[in-house]
């Protein structure tokens, strides 16, 4: 079983343990400009939109997974791209669920998560 560590700190988002067993730092909506901010809640509704689909093709999965990616990728700008793609779909939502809730960056869905998150 592996696991998506979440750890909460004083200051910031606290930091993220990712596959590789290396801490990376979650940025804060403060240290973001406002279009990156939008970007991240564009890209995250557009994959919902994508994951609610029953008709989705190959070509759509690979958008929302790009878009996911971009995401997370946003979020830890020090972690490594394909670091962020090991995650999967289940771990990467649990990342920017915790981004957008304990920033209080208003986009659709998600539930606070605090502390360690364990794997799927």
């Amino acid at each position: 079983m592996s696991t998506l560590d979440l750890t909460g700190a004083v200051e910031g988002l606290g930091k993220v343990k990712l596959l590789d067993g290396n801490l990376y730092d979650i940025v804060s909506p403060e240290q973001l400009g406002v279009a990156d901010l939008q970007r991240i809640i564009s890209r995250r509704r557009k994959a919902i939109e994508i994951m609610a689909k029953t008709d989705a093709t190959e070509e759509d999965l690979e958008e929302m997974l790009s878009m996911l990616i971009d995401v997370c990728a946003s979020i830890v700008p020090d972690a490594p791209r394909e670091e962020i793609g090991r995650l999967g779909l289940p771990r990467m939502e649990r990342l920017i669920n915790h981004f957008t809730t304990a920033s209080r960056v208003n986009g659709p869905g998600g539930t606070a998560t605090e502390g360690t998150t364990s794997g799927d």
